[in-house]
């Protein structure tokens, strides 16, 4: 039995050899919690309107992942024909930049509904490029025989955020307010960009993979976070 743990805790460890992965593991793990402490406060912003109209927060939810619904079919394929390191660093600047405007309007008490329905639309807008990009960009921090390792730690570091994340957040929020979960949010994403930058890539040629949607769809139902 020992022996068989060992083995399975073996199996993911391989990606780890790889420079470029710990440093995408580390930078986009501490993103991933800094997300789920902003969707935690996302609902307490909401909450005093949930009051009067119930189903509020399940629009807004909508609103987010209606994008998702759009470009799913067609965002791998984009992604194949851009710089998927250069393509996934500008989207980490435009998450950092709309949770930093989301903290601002809320620490000067400028929030406005419409304003929350914007960031999400934009968001999930973002997500479903990004989502296809950091799947092929993985791809390209490790050798072939160890994406199995790297797709599992992956998928361990995802879970652990959201059990990290909006435990943060409850305290966050508790102890100085909302509007620090927020800041929190657009601080992280400068883990995740710095990894990036440190990063070194031998000169590979360009090599075009054609994409399945329906693994791209099986991809995302595991990385939507």
């Amino acid at each position: 039995m020992l022996h068989r743990v060992k083995e399975q805790i073996g199996s993911f460890l391989p990606a780890l050899r790889s420079k470029n992965y710990r440093l995408f593991f580390v930078g986009q793990g501490i993103s991933l919690v800094g997300s789920w402490m902003q969707m935690i406060a996302e609902q307490w912003l909401v909450y005093p309107i949930l009051t009067t109209n119930k189903s509020l927060l399940g629009l807004i939810g909508a609103v987010g992942m209606l994008p998702m619904l759009l470009f799913v079919l067609f965002a791998g394929v984009l992604v194949d024909r851009v710089n998927k390191r250069n393509v996934f660093l500008l989207f980490q600047y435009v998450y950092m930049a709309i949770a930093l405007v989301l903290f601002f309007l809320i620490a000067t008490h400028q929030i406005q509904l419409w304003h929350i329905f914007v960031a999400a639309l934009v968001s999930g807008t973002i997500l479903a490029f990004e989502s296809p990009t950091r799947m092929t960009f993985v791809m390209d921090l490790v050798d072939k025989k160890d994406l199995p390792s790297a797709l599992a730690l992956n998928q361990a570091m995802f879970n652990s955020a959201r059990a990290i994340g909006p435990a943060l957040a409850g305290f966050t929020i508790a102890a100085i307010g909302i509007a620090p979960a927020y800041l929190a949010n657009g601080l992280s994403f400068f883990a995740v960009i710095a990894s990036i930058y440190m990063m070194r890539f031998p000169k590979m040629e360009k090599v075009i993979v054609q994409h399945q949607p329906i693994h791209t769809l099986h991809f995302l139902a595991l990385s939507v976070f």
